[in-house]
């Protein structure tokens, strides 16, 4: 195992109206494994920008990226013999693959960035703008063992290309404003968001030749790889994608009086859904739910003594999914798409 990283930071620039600074790393990591067919092989490159100007105002910004070419799928298998405990098969060997590592990939890409830009407007009002992106994308082929056949040591296998893709846009626009009286203090907020996702998966099962285990031969193998298979030169047998979108709006208002001994919270959001769900393999597209809602947010705090606060809040909220009901693991789009989770909430204290 070797691994290799370099960080570097410190300013770039200062002045009296502006001082900027910046994080730059870098890293790699490789190793041997026992299994042939796996590997470790990764790569990252990341760093951040910060700028602080003279009249109130900041820019933040992060970035990484990170690759993955690893191979790291379990590929033991258990023996069948055994009626009291599980365990491994005399045959999965610290060293046994289920087939050769050219028939194998793993090589997984992320990267993000989100930027953050703050300026005050007024003596009493700042505005945040937000966004955040994210990129998945991953090319697989797993080549596994599925079933131990009735002698203990034959081993049906399976070969399962897969790709995915995943691509989030968030944004958020805020503007908070801050008013005080002699007896009355009042915080306003004012705001939009936005998301734009994409996630498609496509995914092929195919039915390599079964393996002898007590001593492998993937003489077959060069045969049946060597061939087009669903998902590995034919087109995949299911290929799905969602692309949903979500806008919503919002404001909240909190009143002090009384040197903050009441105060009054109010504030109401709304949530416009929308985007498709598509079949890649029917051409079958399909609009997801475009129901719009309004949710809302009241409540009291009232200050009885300098250390006891009694309140009540009555506030309402709705998580709209983006993405499936999944059956076995996250991302498997087994399910159909998930529904929205509505729920009140009363509360007192």
């Amino acid at each position: 195992l070797s691994d290799m990283a370099a960080n570097t930071t410190g300013p770039l620039y200062k002045s009296d109206d502006l001082n900027i600074n910046y994080r730059f790393t870098l890293g790699g990591l490789t190793g041997d494994r026992e299994k042939a067919i796996e590997s470790l092989e990764q790569q990252f490159v990341g760093g951040a920008f910060t700028a602080y100007f003279g009249n109130g105002s900041s820019l933040t910004v992060n970035a990484y990226y990170f690759k993955d070419s690893s191979y790291l799928y379990l590929n033991d298998f258990l023996d069948l013999t055994s009626t009291v405990n599980s365990k491994f098969n005399q045959y999965s060997t610290p060293s046994f693959s289920p087939s050769r590592p050219q028939d194998s990939k793993w090589k997984s890409e992320d990267s993000f960035l989100d930027l953050q830009y703050l300026t005050r407007l007024s003596k009493h009002g700042n505005v945040r703008f937000y966004y955040s992106g994210t990129a998945i994308r991953e090319d697989r082929r797993h080549v596994r063992g599925i079933t131990v056949q009735a002698d203990n040591y034959t081993l049906t296998r399976q070969d399962i290309p897969i790709g995915i893709e995943r691509v989030n846009h968030n944004l958020q626009l805020d503007y908070i404003h801050n008013f005080e009286l002699p007896y009355v203090k009042v915080d306003s907020t004012l705001g939009v968001d936005g998301a734009i996702t994409y996630s498609r998966q496509k995914q092929s099962v195919n039915t390599p030749p079964a393996l002898d285990t007590r001593n492998p031969n993937f003489a077959a193998d060069a045969v049946f790889f060597g061939a087009p298979q669903p998902g590995a030169g034919l087109p995949h047998q299911t290929d799905t994608a969602s692309k949903p979108t979500l806008l919503s709006y919002y404001f909240q208002e909190n009143v002090s009086l009384l040197k903050d001994r009441l105060t009054l919270i109010g504030g109401l959001r709304w949530f416009n859904p929308g985007g498709v769900n598509e079949n890649y393999v029917t051409n079958v597209v399909t609009n997801r739910d475009r129901r719009h809602f309004k949710v809302h947010k009241y409540g009291v705090v009232a200050k009885v003594l300098p250390s006891v606060s009694v309140y009540y809040t009555d506030a309402q909220n709705v998580f709209v999914q983006t993405g499936f009901a999944d059956k076995v693991v996250a991302g498997d789009q087994l399910g159909a798409p998930a529904g929205n989770q509505e729920g009140q909430l009363e509360e007192y204290g």
